[in-house]
């Protein structure tokens, strides 16, 4: 019965060696399930933020084409704008240059007046002086006609009167 005991007890004592085992063994066990449950919605977790992150990116991928696609029609306009500046200020261009030469002209042209002007003035006063003369030569004209015809007229009445009284005139 001792045999038996002893028997009982070393079963006793392999069952409790077997049943601490199997509850390190549990133990252990459900550790690596959490662990593995922990790992795999670790993992879910991160796919998510990284699809999350992924749609953020297309959808600031998308917006900056946009901003791209609006930016280079933007600059298109601004081009054609510039374009027609700078046809503008090529007519601009032309028409200040024939302004310039118009205004040469017309300073070339006001000279010009102005020496005719000046010749003009000179020519009226030479008009003027040779009106005076006229009119002095006229006035002195006039005075010898009247003493040519009073000596045309002394003349025929000298004609007419005997030689010496003709001289005593």
């Amino acid at each position: 019965m001792d045999d038996a005991i002893d028997h009982l007890a070393v079963q006793r004592e392999t069952l409790l060696g077997h049943y601490m085992r199997g509850q390190k063994l549990a133990v252990a066990l459900f550790r690596n399930n959490y662990l593995k449950t922990m790992m795999r919605a670790f993992l879910r977790w991160k796919r998510a933020n990284q699809e999350f992150e992924t749609r953020e990116l297309m959808e600031q991928l998308d917006r900056t084409n946009q901003m791209i696609s609006e930016l280079g029609c933007h600059v298109g306009r601004l081009g054609d704008i510039n374009r027609n500046l700078l046809g503008e200020n090529e007519e601009l261009r032309q028409t200040a240059l024939d302004g310039i030469e118009i205004a040469k002209v017309v300073q070339e042209l006001t000279k010009e007046r102005e020496s005719l002007s000046q010749d003009l003035v000179d020519r009226a006063g030479t008009i003027k002086r040779l009106i005076e003369d006229n009119n002095n030569l006229s006035v002195r004209l006039g005075m010898l006609q009247r003493e040519a015809q009073e000596l045309d007229t002394l003349n025929r009445q000298a004609v007419f009167v005997d030689p010496p009284q003709r001289d005593t005139f």
